[in-house]
């Protein structure tokens, strides 16, 4: 769409009678901003994605003119005023589209397939869960205690025991519930969050025998705990294994996104746990942190977390941007996977020791622009960070030891063994 240059003339628009035409294009305007915010961020599969896009944006261009002429407003419209450029980004932006919803199409089995449907019924609820007020002393949907045998007496807030209803046999984490309201509101849709492989599997709350007042989330289990205790237990990583957590941990982003949860989570490497299998998860911490209120220097909760909050959630006054300030904190996160510790200050640069491609330094860097409206898409990162696993998946070197790398995807799996049992020798 052409950039309009508009003229009003404040005389004849107060004499306007209708209010009709005006609300209709007040509501195009609300449309527009709407579409060109989230036009590459649309989480919904589709065939013919293109066709879809042009169509939306010829329409709203189409009523946005025809409502102009209704209103009669006094115009001096430049129509050739970057109209290429404006095409351009578009047409950008819908190829951005297609190109993200493939890569989506791909990573998805089966039974995932009217991953649509799962979306809009989950962002449904989250709205519905969103304008009721819980009571935790009215919920009464809980596990049983007798299905789980714990198999340690640690005091920790996160317990790991063995869930043995109906012979399942497998591991779980149980983490202690310090805000029973809080977590009621989330507990529905949270259980549905399994349809993505890349947060962390929630399966219920339990109550401890012989203490009503202690509640506990029942999580998937993480064997190697979370981020930054894996790649200080087993690092140096390789890079194709960076580059793997990566595209793990904002392939869960653009879901929270998709499903309007994305304003309940808080991303620090704490929070994102590694599995068996090595993959990278979103943890169960799903309550944001109010940084508006809080100071800084008093508050332990956010004495490791400085470096992950957006500059415009520092500023009492500054408007919430939730998306961009998440997007913020995993700008952060990737120069924490890149160079394996925890960023000790705003601007930070990328090390010769890292190894990470140029590409991905650069998203990095573009994700924690200070100015939240020149930080990219998660679509975007994500599309970024996904071409670079693609094409490293083909061509890894694997960091064997401190001076040494090999390029050989065969010995990839025995690479990281080395590293654990060289690690664990060395500590």
């Amino acid at each position: 769409m052409a950039n309009e240059t508009i003229i009003i003339n404040n005389n004849n628009f107060n004499k306007i009678k209708t209010e009709i035409p005006y609300e209709k294009f007040s509501q195009i305007i609300k449309e527009i901003e709407k579409l060109y915010e989230e036009i590459i961020e649309i989480y919904k599969k589709a065939e013919h994605n293109r066709r879809i896009c042009e169509k939306i944006v010829k329409n709203l261009k189409d009523d946005f003119d025809s409502t102009i002429q209704i209103l009669n407003f006094p115009l001096k419209v430049n129509y050739n005023l970057n109209s290429d450029d404006d095409d351009k980004r578009i047409k950008a932006d819908i190829n951005d589209l297609n190109e993200y919803l493939q890569y989506i199409e791909g990573d998805l089995t089966d039974s995932d397939k009217n991953v649509s449907d799962i979306v809009i019924h989950l962002n449904a609820l989250n709205n519905t869960i969103n304008s009721k007020l819980y009571d935790h002393d009215e919920f009464d949907e809980f596990l049983s205690y007798n299905d789980f045998e714990i198999l340690d007496n640690d005091l920790s807030s996160t317990r790991k025991c063995k869930r043995i209803k109906n012979g399942d046999n497998d591991f779980v984490a149980l983490k202690l519930v310090n805000n029973k309201n809080d977590i009621i509101k989330q507990v529905k849709i949270l259980s549905k969050l399994e349809k993505c492989h890349n947060i962390i599997k929630f399966y219920g709350l339990i109550i401890e025998d012989n203490n009503v007042d202690k509640w506990y989330l029942v999580n998937e289990w993480a064997e190697y705990g979370n981020l930054r205790n894996y790649y200080l237990e087993y690092g140096p990583l390789d890079v194709n294994l960076k580059l793997k957590f990566a595209v793990d941990i904002v392939r869960g982003l653009n879901f929270l996104k998709s499903i309007g949860m994305i304003n309940h989570i808080s991303i620090y490497a704490e929070n994102i746990l590694i599995t068996d299998r090595e993959t990278a998860k979103i943890g169960g911490n799903f309550n944001s942190i109010d940084y508006s209120n809080m100071n800084l220097e008093r508050n332990s909760k956010l004495e490791n977390l400085t470096q992950y909050i957006a500059p415009e959630l520092l500023n009492s006054n500054s408007q919430r941007y939730e998306t961009k300030s998440i997007i913020y904190s995993f700008g952060k996160l990737l120069w924490e996977i890149a160079e394996e510790k925890y960023p000790q200050k705003r601007y930070e640069t990328f090390s010769t020791n890292s190894f990470l491609p140029k590409e991905y330094k650069e998203i990095s860097q573009k994700a924690t622009n200070d100015d939240p409206y020149l930080r990219p898409t998660l679509a975007k990162i994500f599309i970024t960070l996904n071409r670079l696993y693609k094409y490293d998946d083909k061509n890894t070197y694997v960091l064997k030891n401190e001076n040494y790398f090999e390029k050989d995807e065969d010995k990839i799996e025995d690479n990281r063994r080395f590293n654990r049992r060289y690690n664990r020798r060395e500590g």
